[in-house]
């Protein structure tokens, strides 16, 4: 991987941007890889003595969001390492923390204290909650997110209307957080560059997954519960499962077509959006599932499906679609030579462009393998300095087992 990248003629996007990480777990993580994935220089911050909660208690979310970042292990309980900290950001551009609202002040290194020493600073915080509000100082996590934004009741719904809410499979509520993280962060970036003005960003795991809820919207629009309708109709075949979901008009009649039913319009069951709808779930849905249980497997429905083409797939497990040829063909799984564990498989960046490039940027770090590079090329620190702040405790650095 270190190879390729010495060889890559192309710049990123954020290539000159250096981003100073205080967050922990997933959301911020997840949102400063990505900051990393565009080419941004990340320094995480860590503390003694097990450093960032993911790689102390062994979560995969370690290594899914911390390739390719440098780690610098700060004692942020003593004054020297304030310091440093603020040191930092007057070479940085962006900070990103997920602790608690007010945490960051109490430290010494909230967005009055940063902007006093670097008044283009970008600052964004990631939690539950968002700041200044009557539910800020409670904690907040994507299982709060999933619960509160309707999305556990609408999951559970779809399995069984009479039965219990259902979480995601994945902790969306983090995700969908960390990305709008990054969108904020580079329009920040871009609103600077015009300006040269910085600013605070607040991101609440809440507020957006709850802006990413489309039911939402409708039950605003109907003023009443919204439909327990699932967005990808699944139906069995007899060696597995496959969705089909027509996303056009002429897709509905194509499809009702090629099942051998036809004109659709001629049918005033499913001749219109509303007929279809009021027939969704009996009729509609029971003629495609009889349909896909005429074939021997999926793979003969979703080639048939394919070349009248009607939006149609076969659904994968997870081990399946790693090893599916499209996701091999675009790179999305990296393989990386970590020093600890050997050689080890990471999820690659999802961003493609034409004239930049987009990528995993290097190993996990050890906790603390950047203290001596940070502070002495980047702050000008003598080896004899560094040595007695690690004496002092203000800094920390260990071989660590990730």
């Amino acid at each position: 991987m270190q190879k390729e990248k010495e060889t890559s003629t192309n710049p990123s996007v954020l290539e000159s941007v250096r981003v100073l990480d205080f967050s922990h777990i997933l959301a911020g993580p997840y949102c400063t890889r990505q900051l990393s994935d565009l080419g941004a220089e990340v320094i995480k911050i860590e503390r003694p003595p097990e450093g960032e909660t993911s790689r102390a208690v062994g979560l995969h979310y370690w290594q899914f969001c911390n390739c390719g970042k440098k780690s610098i292990c700060l004692d942020l309980t003593q004054a020297k390492s304030v310091r440093i900290v603020h040191e930092l950001v007057e070479k940085c551009d962006v900070v990103v923390e997920s602790f608690r609202p007010g945490k960051m002040d109490k430290l010494g290194v909230g967005y009055a204290d940063l902007k006093r020493v670097n008044p283009k600073i970008i600052l964004c915080s990631l939690t539950g909650f968002g700041q200044n509000n009557p539910y800020s100082k409670f904690p907040g996590t994507a299982v709060v997110a999933h619960a509160m934004t309707g999305l556990m009741s609408l999951q559970g719904n779809i399995v069984d209307p009479d039965g219990p809410p259902v979480a995601p499979a994945f902790a969306i509520g983090d995700m969908g957080a960390a990305l709008h993280a990054v969108s904020a962060i580079c329009a920040a970036l871009y609103y600077r560059e015009k300006t040269g003005i910085g600013q605070y960003i607040d991101i609440s795991l809440i507020d957006s997954l709850f802006g990413m809820n489309d039911r939402v919207q409708q039950e605003m629009i109907e003023k009443g519960d919204a439909k327990a309708v699932s967005a990808t109709p699944v139906f069995a075949g007899k060696d597995g499962y496959l969705s089909i979901a027509p996303a056009s008009e002429e897709m509905f009649a194509r499809l009702w077509k090629v099942m051998g039913k036809g004109d659709i319009s001629v049918d005033s069951r499913f001749s219109t959006p509303e007929a279809r709808f009021a027939h969704y779930f009996n009729e509609w849905n029971q003629i495609i599932q009889e349909w896909v249980q005429s074939f021997n497997s999926v793979q003969e429905v979703v080639s048939i499906l394919e070349k009248v083409d009607v939006l149609s797939t076969p659904i994968l497990s997870v081990s399946d679609a790693i090893k599916h040829p499209y996701i091999v063909s675009r790179g999305m799984v990296r393989e990386i030579d970590d020093p600890v564990q050997g050689k080890i498989k990471i999820l690659n960046s999802a961003f493609r462009f034409s004239e930049t490039t987009s990528e995993l940027r290097g190993n996990l770090p050890k906790l603390g393998e950047h203290n001596h590079e940070i502070l002495r090329s980047l702050l000008d620190y003598s080896a004899e300095e560094v040595a007695q702040l690690h004496e002092e405790g203000v800094l920390s650095s260990k071989k660590y087992n990730n």
